[in-house]
């Protein structure tokens, strides 16, 4: 076996013991099991293969979204043939089952028929994942305390908080060291329009990192700002400019827009938590049904907001 492939055996230089407590064993790179099989009138121990591959366990990944903790499994492998599996991540309630080899790797990983071999299989994996790292991804942006200690997550983040976004430009807030000059070009923003628009427009920007220590204080914000104006009015410019004091945006990378459904602007929201979730393009539609839709959207994301949900 090449060196990778003695990796995934050898990552632990217990697993090799572990896996021989049990009675298994990794021949040419195939998981098997000691067995006592008949040969004329003696009883012989024998090794039996139960999968043409060997699998291990790299790490257990828990992502939490603020509201749940999905674990998943990250399993990778290498065939008989010395082909290596790539890493997958299992979902810990479809692991059991065994049926995800082949959905993750296809026709070649192959489990050997009989009472119990996938079973067999989950258990070596198991048995061999004692010691496999343990991590937490957070899906959410906002305040978290972590330990003893509040972090104000982004997808930024950089060291042992890992931060992982995957709604659609969440991954673009990402927070920038403070740098005093940089404010002082900021506070030219106030001009950029009337300013009994700039200045409600920037008080929100601050006021987002706010709204945890004001709800745990009992007086959390519950409002929307509403910028209306006329098409070509500059008003998604002018939000993509304060939404830049998470990240970089600009007029055609916000966040949300009415087109999209109300569930996906709902979960959207949710992971978006103590930044500004900008939702763009409210306008007069030709068609009746997608004017109604619109307005529904719209009715459900601001009595979601009104009644912090």
């Amino acid at each position: 076996m090449s060196g990778p492939m003695l990796r995934l055996v050898d990552e632990s230089r217990n697993a090799t013991k572990m896996l021989a407590a049990a009675g298994y064993s990794v021949k040419g790179n195939c998981l098997t099991r000691k067995v006592m099989q008949r040969v004329g009138r003696e009883l012989v121990e024998m090794d039996k293969q139960i999968a043409n591959c060997f699998l291990r366990v790299m790490s257990e990944v828990t992502f939490d979204d603020g509201l749940t903790q999905n674990k998943r499994f990250a399993v990778a492998g290498v065939l008989a043939d010395g082909r290596q599996l790539p890493e997958v991540q299992v979902p810990a309630d479809q692991f059991g089952a065994m049926n995800w080899p082949v959905k993750s790797w296809g026709l070649a990983v192959n489990i050997e028929p009989g009472q119990g071999n996938r079973d067999l299989l989950r258990h070596a994996l198991q048995i061999t994942a004692q010691d496999v790292e343990s991590r937490t991804v957070y899906s959410h942006l906002g305040w978290r305390k972590i330990g003893r200690d509040w972090v104000f997550l982004h997808a930024g983040m950089l060291g042992e908080i890992e931060v992982n976004v995957t709604e659609e430009n969440l991954q673009r807030y990402e927070l920038q060291p403070a740098n005093p000059e940089a404010m002082q070009t900021a506070v030219q923003l106030l001009d950029v329009a009337p300013r009994e628009i700039t200045i409600p427009t920037m008080a929100l920007a601050f006021l987002g990192p706010l709204c945890e220590p004001l709800r745990m204080a009992g007086v959390e914000p519950a409002f929307v700002l509403w910028l209306a104006g006329s098409t070509g009015a500059m008003k998604s410019t002018l939000s993509a400019l304060f939404l830049s004091f998470y990240g970089r945006f600009d007029s055609r990378s916000l966040p949300g827009n009415f087109r999209d459904t109300g569930n996906s602007l709902e979960k959207r929201a949710f992971a978006a938590k103590d930044v500004v979730f900008v939702i763009d393009d409210y306008h007069p539609c030709s068609s009746d049904a997608e004017a109604r839709q619109m307005q529904q959207t719209a009715q459900r994301i601001l009595r979601s907001y009104g009644d912090r949900q």
